[in-house]
């Protein structure tokens, strides 16, 4: 996923990293979310997730949506709210 490439001392997912996991690269995953809501992927998501049955892409596609949401992202939380 494209979080954990910000932090490469930590090999696990960013869904289960703790906050000391997520603090140390904040200011990079703050704009790389940013980004990313900007171009649509709230959107992309939410398609995703009511268009497929198959479960590994409405996993993922949930994971995504926790990585946009990692450390309290305002940006995505409003866009998910206004969908």
């Amino acid at each position: 996923m494209f979080i954990e490439c910000f932090n490469v001392k930590c090999i696990i997912e960013s869904i289960y990293w703790q906050t000391k996991d997520y603090l140390v690269i904040e200011g990079e995953v703050s704009d790389s979310q940013d980004i990313l809501i900007e171009v649509g992927a709230a959107e992309l998501i939410v398609k995703l997730i009511n268009t497929f049955s198959d479960v590994e892409i409405v996993s993922e596609s949930i994971n995504l949506a926790c990585a946009l949401l990692l450390g309290g992202n305002e940006k995505s939380q409003l866009a998910f709210l206004e969908l």
